[in-house]
Formats: structure tokens, C-alpha cells, sequence
């Protein structure tokens, strides 16, 4: 692949605060204008990013490139929890995110959990670069579903955050590798979803005894922080009972985030539409390839 399917610039403006200086997009990913929800960080943009075939399918081979000048803040969610659909003769969907942050710099990037059909198989690799004096904040989560009700699971999936400096310092690397849905008796039966929060920013007091106390008052979920090494930021490893639940879960510990670093909380951001994270058990038709 020669260059990205999506790849976004952001830059500060003194008077409309952050915008889009870079705008490339091709199938499948679609954006359209954003929005200004938050009054800190000031100027935030928030922006959609959509698919238009609404999945991801078997062949896919998707790569994303996001960039955040200093002094721009931006918040990037996506239309609804997104599906990945079987992979009937093995081949692997692939997903790459490169996330940059500059000094001053805000990112968050929120999209909704995946959900695991029958068979689906994919490997993603998200690299987040961001300098000493940058902020961001990235969610990553996957539930697995068989809408037939009979306990079938996914083929593969393979996640990898790694978190680094400009330089190419790592200074994380969390990575899962499942062929399949993991076994689940006694207590863990009824935790199905799975995601985390990462949290880089620098360093100062309070930030993950924050997030984990407002996440674990949540019902339905199970969760623990833990610091990124070299006072990087926190990490948020997150079980939940449904994918309701690990969104809410995603959703709070933004919140308390958000608020430990820059003294409020997040505006709303409902959007209404979009793909619905089914609950455990739910039926709904079979999934089929256009």
C-alpha cells in the first residue's frame, strides 16, 4: 500500500481554533465537517470518521495516519461500534493507526469497540507518537458475538498498542495475539467484551487513581490502571459484561481523564446513530459479504 486511506493533518488557528490543514480520505473511510463541542482544551475540533462499507471485511487492508501540530486539539470518534465479518478462506484483515502528537498538542482518539463475528480474523497495529509535552488519549476495545446463539468464536485477533517518543523511543508495547475467543468458567463466565484507555501525557498527580476510581463504580465491569513505563502515563485494561458496558467503561475513564488534566469534564457527545454493540445473547441476521 502506498499511502494511507485516511490521513489527516491538524493544525491551531488563532481565531477558529484547530482545523484540518491536511485532508486525504479514500475508500472506505468518509469525513465530513466537524464540530466544536468543548470549551478547554480551547479550540477542539471534534470530527466523525465514517466508513462507507460500514465493516470490516476479510481482505481489507486498511492504514490510517492522524497528525496533531502543537497547540491543536482534536477529538476523533467514529459513526458506531464496527463489525468484522468472516473470513471464509483465511485471509487476515489488517488495520494500521499511526497517531502523532506534537508538544502542546491534544488527541483523543475514541472509536467504538469492535465486534467479533464468526470466524472474522484481524491484526491491528496502533503506534502512538507523542512528545514529552503532548496528550493523548486512545481507546481500543473488541467484543466477540455469534448471532446464531451457538457459542462460535472469532478466528484471530491480534492488537498492538505501542506508545512512543518522536525519536523512536518505545516506551510501551501492549499486545494481545487470541486464535480464539478465550475459555471463560466460574467467576470470568459473564465478562464476553474486552478494551483499555491509554492515557499519555506528562507526568502529574492524580491521574490514574482518578480514572480508576469513577470506571470502578461502574456495574459490569472489572477493571485496573497501571503507570506506562518512564512516567509516559496510564494504562486502563478494562472487562465488561457487554459492550454497553465496555463503552461506558471507555466513556468514564475520558471523563475523569479529561477532567484530571485540563479541571472539566468533556461535553456530551451523543450521536444517535451508527451501529448498536449488541447486547450478550441478542439475535440478529447473518452477516453477509457485499
Amino acid at each position: 500500500m502506498s499511502r494511507p486511506q485516511l490521513d489527516l493533518c491538524f493544525a491551531p488557528h488563532a481565531e477558529r481554533g484547530t482545523y484540518l490543514s491536511r485532508r486525504l480520505f479514500r475508500y472506505p473511510f468518509q469525513i465530513s465537517r466537524g464540530f466544536r463541542l468543548d470549551q478547554v482544551p480551547a479550540g477542539m475540533l471534534t470530527l466523525i470518521v465514517q466508513t462507507v462499507s460500514g465493516a470490516v471485511l476479510a481482505q481489507d487492508a486498511l492504514w490510517q495516519r492522524v497528525q496533531v501540530g502543537p497547540g491543536a486539539a482534536v477529538h476523533l470518534t467514529g459513526q458506531g461500534a464496527v463489525p468484522v465479518y468472516r473470513s471464509p478462506d483465511q485471509t487476515t484483515a489488517a488495520d494500521r493507526i499511526e497517531l502523532s502528537v506534537a508538544d502542546g498538542g491534544v488527541l483523543e482518539y475514541l472509536p467504538e469497540p469492535r465486534i467479533l463475528f464468526p470466524h472474522a480474523r484481524i491484526d491491528q497495529a496502533l503506534v502512538v507518537r507523542a512528545a514529552p509535552g503532548g496528550i493523548a488519549m486512545v481507546a481500543d476495545g473488541f467484543l466477540a458475538y455469534d448471532p446464531g446463539g451457538a457459542g462460535r468464536s472469532f478466528g484471530r485477533y491480534t492488537s498492538e498498542i505501542v506508545v512512543e517518543r518522536p525519536g523512536g523511543t518505545v516506551c510501551s508495547r501492549d499486545r494481545i495475539a487470541l486464535d480464539c475467543a478465550p475459555a471463560r468458567a466460574g467467576a470470568r463466565a459473564g465478562y464476553v467484551a474486552t478494551g483499555s484507555l491509554t492515557v499519555v501525557a506528562p507526568p502529574g498527580p492524580g491521574l490514574g487513581e482518578a480514572i480508576e476510581q469513577k470506571v470502578a463504580a461502574l456495574d459490569g465491569v472489572y477493571c485496573a490502571v497501571t503507570a506506562l513505563p518512564g512516567a509516559a502515563g496510564v494504562s486502563l485494561r478494562i472487562a465488561a459484561q457487554g459492550g454497553q458496558q465496555l463503552q461506558q467503561a471507555i466513556e468514564q475513564g475520558w471523563s475523569a481523564a479529561r477532567e484530571a488534566l485540563f479541571g472539566e469534564p468533556p461535553a456530551s457527545r451523543r450521536k444517535g446513530y451508527g451501529t448498536v454493540i449488541p447486547a450478550a445473547g441478542a439475535a440478529q441476521p447473518a452477516a453477509r459479504r457485499p
